[in-house]
């Protein structure tokens, strides 16, 4: 074999090679800003929900304001909105998709607003037709993180996620089992779950950036 054909041989290895850096470049990249949405989003679920049960959670030792837990949820969820939307666009910054990935992404936000609209619909229908209040603080925490969970799970099978999917899985496990714990234990049941969650999501995710870029 002469050196022509020596470098023929090699060059494809060479090529696919240079894309599979090329290829944990980009999920490296990708990766790196995740573990912070992911403690933030944490953070928000923790303590938004612990906010409610501490309303009546330790009554009558202690009882917090429900005007305050409200605030204490909305001050997180804008700040976790926030650190989402600028952690993305650093993610997203010069990386180049293809117009299928772009409609997926597109599609799966919408999703989540959809999410939010029909269980906020159905909680509306239901307290029109007479829901009774004790219920409605049962209905609605469950249902979002269920369905909060539920999106993990799809998001997971798209991308080939499976944290996002074993995520998923979880919140919609503590989900399902607030109920049993009737108000307000199952605000703390969801803050737990949840927040741990998250927690343990932004570890790992951490620890795979780390060891990518070792």
């Amino acid at each position: 074999m002469n050196e022509t054909t020596e470098d023929a041989a090699l060059e494809p290895a060479a090529m696919l090679r240079l894309a599979e850096r090329q290829q944990d470049d980009i999920q490296r990249r990708m990766a790196a800003g995740v573990p912070s949405i992911l403690a933030t989003w944490g953070t928000t679920w923790f303590l938004g929900f612990l906010a409610f049960w501490l309303v009546d959670g330790l009554a009558p030792a202690f009882a917090l304001d429900g005007r305050v837990a409200i605030a204490v949820l909305a001050v997180l969820w804008i700040g976790a909105i926030v650190v989402s939307i600028v952690q993305s666009m650093r993610i997203n910054r010069g990386l180049q998709g293809t117009s299928a990935n772009a409609w997926t992404g597109i599609v799966y936000g919408i999703s989540w607003m959809l999410m939010i609209v029909i269980v906020a619909g159905v909680y509306i229908g239901l307290s029109v037709n007479g829901l009774d209040q004790s219920l409605g603080e049962l209905y609605f925490p469950v249902a979002i993180s269920a369905g909060v969970g539920l999106l993990y799970v799809i998001g997971g099978g798209i991308w080939r996620a499976g944290l996002m999917i074993g995520m998923g899985l979880v919140i919609i496990a503590g989900a399902l089992a607030a109920p049993f714990f009737g108000a307000p234990g199952h605000f703390l049941v969801l803050a737990i779950s949840g927040g741990a969650t998250f927690a343990v999501g932004a570890l790992l995710t951490r620890r795979f950036t780390r060891q990518a870029g070792a």
